[in-house]
Protein backbone atom coordinates (compact mmCIF):
# COMPACT_ATOMS: atom_id res chain seq x y z
CA UNK A 1 0.00 0.00 0.00
CA UNK A 2 2.92 2.65 0.72
CA UNK A 3 4.88 1.61 -2.07
CA UNK A 4 2.10 1.91 -4.18
CA UNK A 5 1.49 5.64 -2.95
CA UNK A 6 5.21 6.45 -3.20
CA UNK A 7 4.81 5.31 -6.90
CA UNK A 8 1.54 7.13 -7.33
CA UNK A 9 2.94 10.24 -6.29
CA UNK A 10 6.16 9.75 -7.86
CA UNK A 11 4.37 9.56 -11.26
CA UNK A 12 2.11 12.51 -10.51
CA UNK A 13 5.21 14.74 -9.39
CA UNK A 14 6.66 13.74 -13.41
CA UNK A 15 3.62 14.60 -14.92
CA UNK A 16 2.89 17.77 -13.48
CA UNK A 17 6.80 18.56 -13.92
CA UNK A 18 7.03 17.55 -17.71
CA UNK A 19 3.85 19.41 -17.85
CA UNK A 20 5.05 22.76 -16.10
CA UNK A 21 8.59 22.80 -18.17
CA UNK A 22 7.00 22.09 -21.31
CA UNK A 23 4.85 25.23 -20.33
CA UNK A 24 7.47 27.42 -19.16
CA UNK A 25 9.23 26.59 -22.76
CA UNK A 26 6.12 27.71 -24.68
CA UNK A 27 5.63 30.87 -22.46
CA UNK A 28 9.44 31.89 -23.29
CA UNK A 29 9.81 31.39 -26.72
CA UNK A 30 6.22 33.54 -26.53
CA UNK A 31 7.99 36.00 -24.78
CA UNK A 32 11.15 35.97 -26.77
CA UNK A 33 8.56 36.52 -29.75
CA UNK A 34 6.92 39.09 -28.27
CA UNK A 35 10.38 41.04 -27.06
CA UNK A 36 11.50 40.72 -30.69
CA UNK A 37 7.68 42.32 -32.14
CA UNK A 38 8.23 44.80 -29.66
CA UNK A 39 12.01 45.50 -30.74
CA UNK A 40 11.10 45.74 -33.90
CA UNK A 41 8.29 48.22 -33.23
CA UNK A 42 10.82 50.45 -31.24
CA UNK A 43 13.26 50.38 -34.70
CA UNK A 44 10.43 51.48 -36.64
CA UNK A 45 9.78 54.98 -34.13
CA UNK A 46 13.55 55.16 -34.31
CA UNK A 47 13.44 55.48 -38.01
CA UNK A 48 10.66 57.72 -37.71
CA UNK A 49 12.80 60.16 -35.39
CA UNK A 50 15.53 59.48 -37.88
CA UNK A 51 13.96 60.69 -40.69
CA UNK A 52 12.69 63.81 -38.58
CA UNK A 53 16.07 64.48 -37.16
CA UNK A 54 17.03 64.79 -40.68
CA UNK A 55 14.76 67.21 -41.71
CA UNK A 56 15.98 69.46 -38.70
CA UNK A 57 19.31 69.56 -39.47
CA UNK A 58 18.54 70.00 -43.09
CA UNK A 59 16.34 73.07 -42.30
CA UNK A 60 19.21 74.20 -39.88
CA UNK A 61 21.74 74.22 -42.64
CA UNK A 62 19.48 76.28 -44.71
CA UNK A 63 19.02 79.04 -42.71
CA UNK A 64 21.61 82.35 -43.12
CA UNK A 65 24.29 83.13 -40.92
CA UNK A 66 22.79 84.90 -37.88
CA UNK A 67 19.96 82.05 -37.80
CA UNK A 68 22.24 79.71 -37.82
CA UNK A 69 24.90 80.76 -35.58
CA UNK A 70 21.29 81.02 -33.35
CA UNK A 71 20.46 77.41 -34.15
CA UNK A 72 23.86 75.72 -33.80
CA UNK A 73 22.93 73.89 -30.85
CA UNK A 74 19.95 72.61 -32.17
CA UNK A 75 22.14 71.07 -35.28
CA UNK A 76 24.84 69.72 -33.14
CA UNK A 77 21.91 68.24 -31.29
CA UNK A 78 20.58 67.13 -34.13
CA UNK A 79 23.40 65.17 -35.40
CA UNK A 80 23.96 63.74 -32.10
CA UNK A 81 20.76 62.35 -32.43
CA UNK A 82 21.38 61.03 -36.04
CA UNK A 83 24.36 59.19 -34.54
CA UNK A 84 22.17 57.23 -31.67
CA UNK A 85 19.22 56.53 -33.78
CA UNK A 86 21.39 55.26 -36.36
CA UNK A 87 23.02 52.56 -33.74
CA UNK A 88 20.12 51.94 -31.99
CA UNK A 89 18.97 50.78 -35.80
CA UNK A 90 21.87 48.71 -36.39
CA UNK A 91 21.48 46.62 -33.16
CA UNK A 92 18.10 45.61 -33.39
CA UNK A 93 19.06 44.45 -36.84
CA UNK A 94 21.43 41.36 -37.57
CA UNK A 95 20.91 40.00 -40.60
CA UNK A 96 18.58 40.98 -43.70
CA UNK A 97 18.93 44.18 -46.44
CA UNK A 98 17.87 47.09 -44.00
CA UNK A 99 20.73 46.15 -41.68
CA UNK A 100 23.30 47.36 -45.12
CA UNK A 101 21.25 50.01 -45.83
CA UNK A 102 21.27 51.09 -41.71
CA UNK A 103 25.13 50.54 -42.22
CA UNK A 104 25.14 53.03 -45.01
CA UNK A 105 23.20 55.12 -43.53
CA UNK A 106 25.68 55.64 -40.11
CA UNK A 107 28.67 56.40 -42.99
CA UNK A 108 26.34 59.05 -43.87
CA UNK A 109 26.19 60.18 -40.86
CA UNK A 110 29.36 60.36 -39.95
CA UNK A 111 29.80 62.38 -43.55
CA UNK A 112 26.92 64.33 -42.43
CA UNK A 113 29.18 65.00 -39.17
CA UNK A 114 32.25 66.00 -40.58
CA UNK A 115 30.87 68.10 -43.36
CA UNK A 116 29.26 69.79 -40.61
CA UNK A 117 32.27 70.63 -38.45
CA UNK A 118 34.07 71.28 -41.26
CA UNK A 119 31.43 74.00 -42.16
CA UNK A 120 31.51 75.37 -38.37
CA UNK A 121 35.22 76.09 -38.24
CA UNK A 122 35.27 78.24 -41.97
CA UNK A 123 34.61 80.84 -40.41
CA UNK A 124 35.46 84.13 -42.42
CA UNK A 125 35.83 81.84 -45.78
CA UNK A 126 32.61 82.40 -47.02
CA UNK A 127 33.66 80.67 -50.48
CA UNK A 128 34.54 77.43 -48.00
CA UNK A 129 31.59 77.88 -45.85
CA UNK A 130 29.57 77.63 -48.86
CA UNK A 131 31.01 74.72 -50.25
CA UNK A 132 30.63 72.88 -47.17
CA UNK A 133 27.08 73.89 -46.31
CA UNK A 134 26.12 72.85 -50.25
CA UNK A 135 28.32 69.24 -49.50
CA UNK A 136 26.04 68.90 -45.99
CA UNK A 137 22.97 69.95 -47.95
CA UNK A 138 23.81 67.15 -50.54
CA UNK A 139 24.29 64.60 -47.40
CA UNK A 140 21.23 65.42 -45.62
CA UNK A 141 19.34 64.54 -48.91
CA UNK A 142 20.84 61.34 -49.12
CA UNK A 143 19.90 60.65 -45.77
CA UNK A 144 16.30 61.49 -46.32
CA UNK A 145 16.61 59.66 -49.42
CA UNK A 146 18.06 56.41 -47.38
CA UNK A 147 15.70 56.45 -44.76
CA UNK A 148 12.76 56.50 -47.26
CA UNK A 149 14.55 53.05 -48.26
CA UNK A 150 14.68 51.70 -45.08
CA UNK A 151 11.09 52.36 -44.47
CA UNK A 152 10.10 50.50 -47.79
CA UNK A 153 12.42 47.44 -46.99
CA UNK A 154 11.15 47.57 -43.09
CA UNK A 155 7.75 47.83 -43.69
CA UNK A 156 7.40 44.43 -44.77
CA UNK A 157 9.49 42.47 -42.34
CA UNK A 158 7.47 44.20 -39.53
CA UNK A 159 4.56 42.85 -40.82
CA UNK A 160 5.66 39.84 -41.48
CA UNK A 161 7.62 39.21 -38.16
CA UNK A 162 3.67 40.36 -36.49
CA UNK A 163 2.18 37.83 -38.80
CA UNK A 164 4.37 35.55 -37.24
CA UNK A 165 4.43 36.80 -33.95
CA UNK A 166 0.62 36.91 -34.10
CA UNK A 167 0.31 33.01 -35.33
CA UNK A 168 2.95 31.99 -32.63
CA UNK A 169 0.93 33.06 -30.46
CA UNK A 170 -1.97 31.43 -30.95
CA UNK A 171 0.40 27.89 -31.49
CA UNK A 172 1.52 29.06 -27.80
CA UNK A 173 -1.91 29.16 -26.72
CA UNK A 174 -3.46 26.11 -28.34
CA UNK A 175 0.02 23.90 -26.72
CA UNK A 176 -0.79 25.35 -23.32
CA UNK A 177 -4.30 24.40 -23.59
CA UNK A 178 -3.78 21.15 -25.01
CA UNK A 179 -0.50 20.77 -22.82
CA UNK A 180 -3.36 21.13 -19.67
CA UNK A 181 -6.12 18.96 -21.01
CA UNK A 182 -3.77 16.18 -21.50
CA UNK A 183 -1.99 16.80 -17.96
CA UNK A 184 -4.92 16.96 -16.32
CA UNK A 185 -6.67 13.80 -18.02
CA UNK A 186 -3.41 11.47 -17.72
CA UNK A 187 -3.76 13.38 -13.46
CA UNK A 188 -7.30 11.71 -13.73
CA UNK A 189 -6.47 8.77 -14.86
CA UNK A 190 -3.82 8.14 -12.42
CA UNK A 191 -5.93 9.20 -9.75
CA UNK A 192 -8.16 6.79 -10.64
CA UNK A 193 -5.78 3.65 -11.46
CA UNK A 194 -4.55 4.61 -7.64
CA UNK A 195 -7.77 4.83 -6.21
CA UNK A 196 -8.99 1.74 -8.21
CA UNK A 197 -6.21 -0.03 -6.98
CA UNK A 198 -6.68 1.14 -3.85
CA UNK A 199 -9.82 -0.05 -3.08
CA UNK A 200 -9.83 -3.20 -5.07
CA UNK A 201 -8.97 -5.60 -2.10
CA UNK A 202 -11.53 -3.81 -0.01
CA UNK A 203 -14.37 -4.29 -2.91
CA UNK A 204 -13.41 -7.52 -3.35
CA UNK A 205 -13.57 -8.32 0.31
CA UNK A 206 -16.91 -6.65 0.43
CA UNK A 207 -17.84 -9.02 -2.64
CA UNK A 208 -16.65 -12.17 -0.68
CA UNK A 209 -18.71 -10.66 2.74
CA UNK A 210 -21.84 -10.80 0.97
CA UNK A 211 -21.50 -14.40 -0.80
CA UNK A 212 -20.96 -15.50 3.10
CA UNK A 213 -24.38 -13.52 4.00
CA UNK A 214 -25.93 -15.20 0.88
CA UNK A 215 -24.83 -18.78 1.80
CA UNK A 216 -21.45 -19.04 -0.17
CA UNK A 217 -19.36 -20.00 2.63
CA UNK A 218 -15.45 -20.78 2.63
CA UNK A 219 -15.57 -18.13 -0.15
CA UNK A 220 -11.70 -17.31 -0.60
CA UNK A 221 -9.99 -14.11 -1.88
CA UNK A 222 -6.68 -13.86 -3.91
CA UNK A 223 -4.38 -11.45 -3.23
CA UNK A 224 -0.77 -10.09 -3.71
CA UNK A 225 -1.61 -7.26 -0.91
CA UNK A 226 1.12 -6.84 1.82
CA UNK A 227 0.81 -4.74 5.18
CA UNK A 228 -2.74 -3.93 6.74
CA UNK A 229 -4.53 -4.64 3.83
CA UNK A 230 -3.09 -8.09 3.18
CA UNK A 231 -3.23 -8.99 6.52
CA UNK A 232 -6.53 -8.08 6.11
CA UNK A 233 -7.61 -10.36 3.57
CA UNK A 234 -5.41 -13.42 5.30
CA UNK A 235 -7.82 -12.96 8.17
CA UNK A 236 -10.82 -12.88 6.30
CA UNK A 237 -9.96 -15.98 4.23
CA UNK A 238 -8.99 -18.08 7.57
CA UNK A 239 -12.45 -16.75 9.25
CA UNK A 240 -14.14 -18.20 6.00
CA UNK A 241 -12.47 -21.35 5.84
CA UNK A 242 -13.52 -21.57 9.47
CA UNK A 243 -16.90 -20.93 8.82
CA UNK A 244 -17.28 -23.43 6.06
CA UNK A 245 -15.94 -26.06 8.26
CA UNK A 246 -18.44 -25.17 11.11
CA UNK A 247 -21.31 -24.85 8.16
CA UNK A 248 -20.66 -28.42 7.16
CA UNK A 249 -20.53 -29.87 10.70
CA UNK A 250 -23.99 -27.76 11.40
CA UNK A 251 -25.51 -29.25 7.90
CA UNK A 252 -24.15 -32.63 8.82
CA UNK A 253 -26.04 -32.35 12.17
CA UNK A 254 -29.28 -30.71 10.99
CA UNK A 255 -28.97 -33.45 8.00
CA UNK A 256 -29.36 -36.02 11.45
CA UNK A 257 -31.55 -34.00 13.15
CA UNK A 258 -34.12 -34.05 9.99
CA UNK A 259 -33.43 -37.79 9.78
CA UNK A 260 -34.50 -38.67 13.22
CA UNK A 261 -37.48 -35.95 12.87
CA UNK A 262 -38.47 -37.97 10.15
CA UNK A 263 -37.78 -41.17 11.80
CA UNK A 264 -40.15 -39.83 14.67
CA UNK A 265 -42.68 -39.05 12.09
CA UNK A 266 -43.12 -42.53 11.00
CA UNK A 267 -42.54 -44.00 14.00
CA UNK A 268 -45.53 -41.74 15.63
CA UNK A 269 -47.81 -42.51 11.95
CA UNK A 270 -46.96 -46.36 12.41
CA UNK A 271 -47.70 -46.28 16.12
CA UNK A 272 -51.46 -45.03 14.85
CA UNK A 273 -51.57 -47.23 12.68
CA UNK A 274 -50.38 -50.52 14.41
CA UNK A 275 -53.64 -50.73 16.03
CA UNK A 276 -54.95 -51.79 12.61
CA UNK A 277 -53.35 -54.50 11.25
CA UNK A 278 -55.11 -54.90 7.95
CA UNK A 279 -53.40 -51.10 6.77
CA UNK A 280 -50.01 -52.75 6.51
CA UNK A 281 -48.23 -50.38 4.01
CA UNK A 282 -50.66 -47.73 3.92
CA UNK A 283 -47.86 -44.97 5.42
CA UNK A 284 -45.81 -45.57 2.49
CA UNK A 285 -48.60 -45.51 -0.41
CA UNK A 286 -49.95 -42.49 1.30
CA UNK A 287 -47.08 -40.56 1.04
CA UNK A 288 -45.85 -41.72 -2.85
CA UNK A 289 -49.78 -40.67 -3.92
CA UNK A 290 -49.74 -37.12 -2.37
CA UNK A 291 -46.15 -36.55 -3.77
CA UNK A 292 -46.98 -37.91 -7.08
CA UNK A 293 -50.32 -35.58 -6.98
CA UNK A 294 -48.51 -32.34 -6.06
CA UNK A 295 -45.95 -32.95 -8.47
CA UNK A 296 -48.87 -33.14 -10.85
CA UNK A 297 -50.24 -29.64 -9.48
CA UNK A 298 -47.34 -27.84 -10.88
CA UNK A 299 -49.08 -27.07 -14.27
CA UNK A 300 -52.47 -26.20 -12.58
CA UNK A 301 -54.33 -23.04 -11.25
CA UNK A 302 -52.64 -23.73 -7.89
CA UNK A 303 -49.38 -23.74 -9.37
CA UNK A 304 -48.46 -20.96 -7.13
CA UNK A 305 -48.65 -22.42 -3.73
CA UNK A 306 -46.59 -25.78 -5.39
CA UNK A 307 -42.31 -26.04 -4.88
CA UNK A 308 -40.00 -28.38 -4.25
CA UNK A 309 -40.55 -27.81 -0.50
CA UNK A 310 -43.98 -28.09 -0.60
CA UNK A 311 -43.94 -31.60 -1.86
CA UNK A 312 -41.81 -32.79 0.46
CA UNK A 313 -43.44 -31.60 3.25
CA UNK A 314 -46.55 -33.10 1.82
CA UNK A 315 -44.64 -36.61 1.56
CA UNK A 316 -43.20 -36.30 5.28
CA UNK A 317 -46.70 -34.92 7.04
CA UNK A 318 -49.00 -37.06 4.91
CA UNK A 319 -48.73 -40.43 7.22
CA UNK A 320 -49.68 -38.43 10.11
CA UNK A 321 -53.20 -38.29 8.93
CA UNK A 322 -54.54 -40.85 10.83
CA UNK A 323 -52.71 -40.55 13.81
CA UNK A 324 -55.92 -39.46 16.06
CA UNK A 325 -56.75 -43.43 15.55
CA UNK A 326 -54.93 -43.71 18.56
CA UNK A 327 -57.30 -42.19 20.85
CA UNK A 328 -60.03 -44.86 19.21
CA UNK A 329 -61.41 -47.78 20.68
CA UNK A 330 -60.04 -51.28 19.47
CA UNK A 331 -63.47 -52.31 19.17
CA UNK A 332 -64.62 -49.49 17.19
CA UNK A 333 -61.08 -49.46 14.59
CA UNK A 334 -61.34 -53.00 14.32
CA UNK A 335 -64.77 -53.94 13.87
CA UNK A 336 -65.66 -55.88 10.84
CA UNK A 337 -69.47 -55.07 10.15
CA UNK A 338 -70.68 -51.93 9.56
CA UNK A 339 -70.44 -48.84 11.97
CA UNK A 340 -73.48 -47.49 14.16
CA UNK A 341 -74.33 -44.21 14.15
CA UNK A 342 -72.55 -43.33 17.42
CA UNK A 343 -69.79 -45.42 16.80
CA UNK A 344 -69.41 -43.52 13.58
CA UNK A 345 -69.30 -40.65 15.19
CA UNK A 346 -66.80 -41.62 17.48
CA UNK A 347 -64.44 -42.53 14.68
CA UNK A 348 -64.80 -39.40 13.66
CA UNK A 349 -63.19 -37.40 16.95
CA UNK A 350 -59.63 -38.88 15.25
CA UNK A 351 -59.67 -36.00 13.20
CA UNK A 352 -59.75 -33.68 16.11
CA UNK A 353 -57.57 -35.93 18.45
CA UNK A 354 -54.89 -35.74 15.81
CA UNK A 355 -54.71 -32.08 15.41
CA UNK A 356 -54.94 -31.73 19.27
CA UNK A 357 -52.04 -34.11 19.47
CA UNK A 358 -49.81 -32.71 16.83
CA UNK A 359 -50.95 -28.64 17.81
CA UNK A 360 -49.25 -29.62 21.36
CA UNK A 361 -46.47 -31.00 19.89
CA UNK A 362 -46.01 -27.83 18.15
CA UNK A 363 -46.16 -25.36 20.56
CA UNK A 364 -42.71 -26.76 22.25
CA UNK A 365 -40.68 -26.06 19.20
CA UNK A 366 -39.72 -23.47 16.74
CA UNK A 367 -39.27 -25.25 13.71
CA UNK A 368 -43.06 -26.93 13.34
CA UNK A 369 -43.89 -25.84 9.78
CA UNK A 370 -43.92 -30.07 8.54
CA UNK A 371 -45.92 -30.40 12.13
CA UNK A 372 -48.45 -27.55 10.78
CA UNK A 373 -48.99 -29.23 7.78
CA UNK A 374 -49.23 -32.58 9.33
CA UNK A 375 -51.50 -30.46 11.85
CA UNK A 376 -53.90 -29.29 8.72
CA UNK A 377 -53.98 -32.97 7.17
CA UNK A 378 -55.07 -34.93 10.26
CA UNK A 379 -57.69 -31.96 10.92
CA UNK A 380 -58.80 -31.84 7.29
CA UNK A 381 -58.58 -34.31 5.31
CA UNK A 382 -61.80 -35.85 5.72
CA UNK A 383 -63.73 -32.46 4.50
CA UNK A 384 -65.67 -32.38 1.23
CA UNK A 385 -65.33 -30.03 -1.86
CA UNK A 386 -69.31 -29.21 -1.29
CA UNK A 387 -68.91 -28.85 2.97
CA UNK A 388 -70.19 -32.41 3.87
CA UNK A 389 -67.43 -33.68 5.55
CA UNK A 390 -66.35 -33.62 8.72
CA UNK A 391 -65.05 -32.13 11.38
CA UNK A 392 -66.09 -28.37 10.64
CA UNK A 393 -67.77 -29.09 7.33
CA UNK A 394 -65.24 -26.48 5.59
CA UNK A 395 -66.26 -26.08 1.66
CA UNK A 396 -64.12 -25.42 -1.43
CA UNK A 397 -61.02 -23.44 -0.89
CA UNK A 398 -61.36 -23.36 3.12
CA UNK A 399 -60.20 -26.73 3.29
CA UNK A 400 -55.90 -26.86 2.92
CA UNK A 401 -54.51 -27.60 -0.06
CA UNK A 402 -52.44 -30.66 1.52
CA UNK A 403 -55.75 -32.53 3.11
CA UNK A 404 -57.17 -31.91 -0.66
CA UNK A 405 -54.62 -34.04 -1.97
CA UNK A 406 -54.55 -36.22 0.93
CA UNK A 407 -58.07 -36.53 0.41
CA UNK A 408 -57.88 -37.96 -2.92
CA UNK A 409 -54.93 -40.41 -2.09
CA UNK A 410 -56.70 -41.69 0.91
CA UNK A 411 -59.73 -42.73 -0.68
CA UNK A 412 -57.96 -44.00 -3.35
CA UNK A 413 -55.88 -46.15 -1.05
CA UNK A 414 -58.99 -47.30 1.21
CA UNK A 415 -60.20 -48.33 -2.36
CA UNK A 416 -57.81 -50.88 -4.02
CA UNK A 417 -56.56 -52.85 -0.26
CA UNK A 418 -58.47 -55.14 1.79
CA UNK A 419 -59.79 -53.85 5.38
CA UNK A 420 -62.10 -55.31 7.72
CA UNK A 421 -65.09 -54.36 6.86
CA UNK A 422 -64.62 -54.34 2.86
CA UNK A 423 -62.52 -56.47 0.03
CA UNK A 424 -59.93 -54.75 -2.27
CA UNK A 425 -61.04 -53.25 -5.21
CA UNK A 426 -58.94 -52.90 -8.19
CA UNK A 427 -57.16 -49.47 -9.79
CA UNK A 428 -60.64 -48.86 -12.27
CA UNK A 429 -62.75 -49.13 -9.95
CA UNK A 430 -61.10 -46.57 -7.66
CA UNK A 431 -60.25 -44.22 -10.17
CA UNK A 432 -64.14 -44.11 -11.13
CA UNK A 433 -65.23 -43.63 -7.80
CA UNK A 434 -63.04 -40.89 -7.27
CA UNK A 435 -64.33 -39.03 -11.06
CA UNK A 436 -67.80 -39.77 -9.62
CA UNK A 437 -67.52 -37.24 -6.08
CA UNK A 438 -65.42 -34.73 -8.72
CA UNK A 439 -67.00 -31.54 -7.29
CA UNK A 440 -68.63 -32.89 -4.73
CA UNK A 441 -66.00 -35.05 -2.15
CA UNK A 442 -62.69 -33.86 -3.98
CA UNK A 443 -61.03 -30.44 -5.51
CA UNK A 444 -61.26 -31.00 -9.34
CA UNK A 445 -58.64 -29.26 -9.44
CA UNK A 446 -56.92 -32.21 -7.59
CA UNK A 447 -59.24 -34.76 -9.46
CA UNK A 448 -57.63 -33.48 -12.72
CA UNK A 449 -54.05 -34.23 -11.23
CA UNK A 450 -54.51 -37.49 -10.11
CA UNK A 451 -56.25 -38.37 -13.50
CA UNK A 452 -53.16 -36.94 -15.22
CA UNK A 453 -51.17 -39.11 -13.38
CA UNK A 454 -53.45 -42.22 -12.61
CA UNK A 455 -50.40 -44.40 -14.32
CA UNK A 456 -48.02 -43.69 -11.60
CA UNK A 457 -50.86 -44.68 -8.57
CA UNK A 458 -50.95 -48.08 -10.60
CA UNK A 459 -47.36 -48.67 -10.16
CA UNK A 460 -47.04 -47.80 -6.69
CA UNK A 461 -49.77 -49.72 -6.02
CA UNK A 462 -48.38 -52.66 -6.94
CA UNK A 463 -44.93 -51.84 -5.46
CA UNK A 464 -46.40 -51.51 -2.03
CA UNK A 465 -49.40 -54.15 -2.46
CA UNK A 466 -50.08 -56.07 0.55
CA UNK A 467 -50.53 -59.56 0.57
CA UNK A 468 -54.48 -60.07 1.19
CA UNK A 469 -54.60 -57.01 -1.49
CA UNK A 470 -56.67 -59.01 -4.17
CA UNK A 471 -59.80 -57.74 -5.78
CA UNK A 472 -62.62 -59.59 -4.77
CA UNK A 473 -64.81 -61.53 -7.40
CA UNK A 474 -66.53 -59.44 -9.32
CA UNK A 475 -64.76 -56.27 -8.44
CA UNK A 476 -63.58 -54.06 -11.44
CA UNK A 477 -67.07 -54.07 -13.21
CA UNK A 478 -68.42 -50.73 -11.98
CA UNK A 479 -68.04 -48.44 -8.56
CA UNK A 480 -71.69 -48.90 -8.14
CA UNK A 481 -71.30 -52.35 -6.92
CA UNK A 482 -68.58 -51.04 -3.72
CA UNK A 483 -71.35 -50.78 -1.10
CA UNK A 484 -71.20 -47.83 1.21
CA UNK A 485 -71.15 -48.30 4.94
CA UNK A 486 -73.74 -47.12 7.21
CA UNK A 487 -73.39 -44.24 8.91
CA UNK A 488 -70.92 -43.14 6.11
CA UNK A 489 -71.39 -41.53 2.63
CA UNK A 490 -68.46 -42.93 1.60
CA UNK A 491 -66.02 -45.86 3.11
CA UNK A 492 -64.96 -46.31 6.64
CA UNK A 493 -61.15 -44.61 6.27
Amino acid sequence: MKRRFIVTLTLLFILFGTGYGLGLHVLWKTSAELNRLVVLHEVEDLRQDLERQIVLSKQALEVSGTVFANNLDQVIATIRGLESQMSACLNCHHAGADRILIQDGVELVDRYKLGFSRFVTAIGDNALRQKMQIEVARIGAQLVNLVQRIRHVATPHLKQRTATAQARIKQSTKVLGSTFIVTFLLALVLAWWFTRQTTRPIIRLIDAANRIADGDLGVQIEHRERGSIGNLLDEFNEMSASLQIQALDVKKRTTEILKTRDMALVTLARLAESRDAETGRHLERIAAYSRCIAAALRDSPYADHIDERFIDQLEKSSPLHDIGKVGIPDEILRKPGNLTDEEFHIMREHTIIGANTLRSVIDDFDDHTFLEMGMEIAYCHHEKWDGSGYPRHLVGEEIPLSARIVAVSDVYDCITTKRVYKPAYDHEDAVGRILKDRGRHFDPVVVDAFLTCQGEFNTIRETYREQTDVPSEGSGTSPAKIVPLRGSSTFRQ
